[in-house]
């Protein structure tokens, strides 16, 4: 699978008021972002330009570095990249600058380069004498539902497995198997759930899924139906799963001792009323293959 890139240039990112600016305001700020990876081939440039303004606004009167890295955060899980690199800009617009231009630089997410040095130095201080390693605490179990009535659906949550696969901090741990469904109109849709390892918070993710089903044109259904974040799990959408068979038997067969607020899968799914309409359609089709 190859890799993409956006690239928008000198984005006018509107009049705000930096805490560093040498230009004492008669300068104007432009913003430079790259994106690498993800779900970049199918980000839109308009959304991501309404992005960058949008946060620029929202950062004004602090200093330049803080707005650079808000801006790359915010554009990385708005079009679910696995890399976004931002680089803000003041032009002054006086005659005689005290200098040509200022820039503040941020990248958000890892770059394969980056993550090689981490992973080996962690092991050196794992293994050095006297040394501890320290786990990462923030890490949450998370499970989310994906849904589509495209007849592309199990290739849409595949391009979806892999966005979040690639997510620092984000690990795919379990993969359901392909469910078909009957809607209550007589439509016909397709289901999966993932179980992940993830350092998001429910509403960081909640981002992310937003982002990624955005990206594939809203063809594609994304809900957190579980995660362990106490506070986070009393506000997620989860798509009304705990009454959904189409939802609970994939997830019940990918996980047959988990519960959802409290209640063993197996009894949710015996009360579901779509229970005669969803079935197993395949236990392989993650890699292509029919049942």
């Amino acid at each position: 699978m190859g890799t993409h890139t956006l690239i928008c240039r000198e984005v006018a990112a509107g009049k705000i008021d930096v805490v560093d600016d040498p230009f004492d305001g008669g300068a104007h700020l432009h913003a430079d972002v790259e994106l690498d990876g993800g779900l970049v081939a199918r980000a839109s440039a308009t959304t991501l330009i309404e992005t960058v303004r949008r946060t620029v606004a929202a950062h004004d009167g602090e200093t330049g570095a803080m707005v650079a890295d808000a801006v790359a955060e915010a554009v990385r899980r708005e079009t679910a990249a696995a890399t976004a690199r931002v680089t803000l800009t003041l032009t002054p617009s006086t005659p005689a600058p005290v200098c040509w231009q200022v820039r503040w630089t941020a990248t958000s997410g890892e770059t394969p380069e980056d993550c090689a040095p981490q992973v080996a130095d962690a092991a050196q201080d794992a293994h050095a004498p006297g040394g501890e390693h320290e786990a990462d605490t923030a890490s949450r179990r998370a499970v989310v539902s994906m849904e589509s009535a495209s007849p592309q659906a199990p290739s849409l949550f595949r391009d979806v497995i892999v966005a979040i696969d690639a997510e620092p901090g984000t690990q795919i741990e379990g993969i359901s198997p392909l469910y078909h469904a009957m809607t209550a109109d007589g439509g016909e849709t397709r289901t999966a759930v993932a179980a992940l390892d993830t350092a998001m918070d429910a509403a960081a993710l909640t981002a992310f899924l937003n982002a990624a089903s955005r990206a594939h044109d809203g063809d594609v259904t994304l809900h957190i139906v579980d995660i362990d974040d106490a506070d986070g799990r009393a506000r997620i959408d989860d798509g009304g799963a705990g009454n959904r068979a189409a939802i609970l038997a994939p997830w019940m067969d990918m996980d047959p001792m988990a519960t959802l607020h409290g209640d063993p899968l197996s009894y949710l799914l015996v009360s579901a009323p779509d229970a005669p309409f969803a079935g197993l359609e395949s236990d392989h089709w993650i890699i292509g293959g029919v049942q």
